[in-house]
């Protein structure tokens, strides 16, 4: 089996270009234990264009829900 990702669009709305941006979730087990996150980034994310992500799980731990918390950029 293969490594499942968290995919999904994000669109820049800061009214600027952005030179980084990263996207962050919280990973959890059947149980509701977290036991790692996702990341994804882009650099070079222009104004009101579309990201479209994959955010990477670092864990190798089976894991069944996850829960966006944060977005930066700068």
């Amino acid at each position: 089996m293969g490594v499942v990702s968290i995919k999904g669009s994000l669109k820049n709305t800061t009214g600027r270009d952005l030179t980084y941006a990263q996207i962050t979730f919280a990973l959890y087990d059947d149980d509701g234990a977290q036991i790692g996150t996702a990341v994804a980034n882009i650099n070079n994310l222009e104004k009101d264009g579309i990201w479209k992500y994959s955010a990477t799980p670092m864990t190798m731990e089976s894991w069944s829900q996850y829960k966006l918390t944060d977005i930066d950029c700068f």
